[in-house]
């Protein structure tokens, strides 16, 4: 069966989605935070989940009671900010190093310690050669191949052309890692850039976003969600920082990798402002139950996926 690292590592476009839905999400309820934000698990992935597996309620209450009593390490039967926020780091390194090894298993026949680029090709586009049958085929397959390449190198830190385990990892999760974050922005460029020029115009970045979020475009006669119009002004506010309407790299990158931006934190800040309710600094396990269907679909359960394996945790 034919594979591609799809099956594995984050597309471009869901990539996207974590940037826009977590930036409406979180920079329009707090006005005093303009740089949009960014996570590295994404919300469009999230609404995977919730359309697909949010259907036995109980289950769900039954599982994150389960996760409240791992999370709260002192047994006070209150989470804090730094309990939740150790609990979400533990829960995106767990999850990246066990999607890592399922596709190391994949690849790796035997017990070896180091993966090489031949191994990888073989396995993810050894069947290609038979099923290119034109020139659009042959473009997209050259530019999975060439962003694979550049993930490759960025993450064979010893550059012996080789991936160790750790490694491998980066190369799924090139945004878990500072020196992977050139290879990050390349991606996205390259994705949502549709006359080659390597700039991002306002009207690429509205139409990716609205593909990333399945909206039909103005033709199709059906309104555009409020949220559109606070995207644009978003473009020209915050990212396009020296107002030539466009995105250049530098903007690109501050956009969805800010240095110095952390992720987990304000995945934190998101979810105690929301579940808090009475605003203590604390959660209870009776605020996040009321609010149970809103936490299973955060980064603390990597947005649901971890509802089928949370006993590994």
């Amino acid at each position: 069966m034919m594979m591609h690292t799809c099956f594995m590592k984050p597309s471009c476009t869901l990539f996207l989605a974590v940037c826009l839905t977590v930036q409406l999400a979180y920079v329009h309820t707090v006005p005093h935070s303009p740089i949009p934000g960014r996570n590295e698990m994404s919300v469009g992935g999230s609404l995977e989940w919730n359309k697909q597996n949010i259907t036995d309620i109980a289950r769900i209450k039954s599982i994150v009671d389960w996760l409240i009593t791992k999370i709260d390490l002192n047994g006070d039967q209150n989470i804090s900010f730094g309990e939740l926020k150790n609990w979400i780091y533990h829960v995106v390194v767990t999850s990246a190093k066990r999607e890592a090894m399922l596709g190391w298993k994949l690849i790796k026949k035997a017990n070896d310690t180091v993966m090489e680029w031949e191994e990888y090709l073989s396995s993810f586009y050894g069947l290609y050669n038979d099923t290119v049958t034109n020139e659009q085929h042959a473009e997209e397959l050259w530019k999975l191949l060439r962003q694979d390449s550049r993930r490759w190198h960025a993450a064979d830190l010893d550059m012996d052309n080789r991936l160790q385990f750790s490694e491998f990892i980066n190369f799924l999760h090139p945004e878990l890692q500072t020196h992977m974050r050139d290879t990050v922005i390349e991606d996205l460029i390259e994705a949502i850039d549709k006359n080659g020029d390597m700039l991002i115009s306002e009207w690429e970045y509205m139409d990716e976003l609205l593909r990333a979020h399945r909206v039909p475009g103005t033709h199709s006669g059906i309104p555009e969600p409020m949220w559109v119009k606070r995207q644009q002004e978003q473009f020209h506010e915050y990212l396009d920082s020296n107002k030539d309407n466009f995105l250049n790299r530098g903007e690109v990158g501050e956009w969805i990798l800010p240095k110095g931006y952390d992720g987990v934190n304000t995945e934190t800040e998101y979810l105690f402002l929301h579940l808090d309710s009475d605003q203590n600094g604390l959660l209870t396990a009776e605020e996040i139950m009321e609010q149970v269907t809103f936490f299973a679909n955060s980064m603390a359960t990597n947005f649901g996926k971890i509802m089928d394996y949370y006993d590994e945790l």
